[in-house]
This record gives structure tokens, C-alpha cells and sequence, in this order.
């Protein structure tokens, strides 16, 4: 419980901290066009990686690609243990999931 308590107020501080940057909260979802004009989503998630102290996990997003795209596996697969509940099995943490 404390963990889950502390993933919370450290999502919580993020998405402040990204709101004093901007001076406004992530959307839920951003969309754009990838190089082939088919569309793209990104969520608030991928937005608030700065603030989340994960340039490794920024760095390796491909924001001109779906977020389920290949290029952006390594992205989706690193686990970022704020959104992550602690008492979920590991199965459940990822699905197959196809793009919009």
C-alpha cells in the first residue's frame, strides 16, 4: 500500500510540474500524422516522462510513429515503476493492444 501511496504522489507531483512548465495539464490524448499520413495517438503518459526523471525511456519514444508502433517497443515495454501497480502480476502489466 505505501508504494502504491507513493506512486501516486510522485504522478501527482509529475503532472504539477508539467502544468508549471506549460502552464497546462497533458491532454488525455494527442494525435498527429505519421510520414506514411496515416494518423498517430500518443497519451499523457509519454508527456510527463520528463518529469518523471526518465530521459532514457523519452529518448527511445518515437513521437512521429503510433505509440504501438515497432519503433516505439523499447518505449512501451520499459517498465516505469510509477505506473506500475505493485500488486498486479506481471502478466497483466502489458497486452496486445492494436492502434486506432
Amino acid at each position: 500500500r505505501a508504494q502504491s501511496v507513493n506512486n501516486l504522489k510522485q504522478l501527482g507531483l509529475a503532472l504539477h510540474n508539467y502544468e508549471s512548465t506549460w502552464s497546462t495539464f497533458p491532454t488525455a490524448r494527442a494525435q498527429g500524422i505519421m510520414p506514411d499520413g496515416k494518423p498517430y495517438y500518443r497519451g499523457w503518459m509519454v508527456t510527463i516522462l520528463p518529469h518523471l526523471e526518465q530521459p532514457a525511456v523519452l529518448a527511445s519514444y518515437n513521437f512521429d510513429h503510433h505509440w504501438s508502433l515497432p519503433p516505439n517497443q523499447t518505449a512501451i515495454t520499459t517498465q516505469v515503476g510509477v505506473f506500475t501497480c505493485p500488486s498486479a502480476p506481471a502478466h497483466e502489466l502489458f497486452q496486445d493492444i492494436e492502434p486506432d
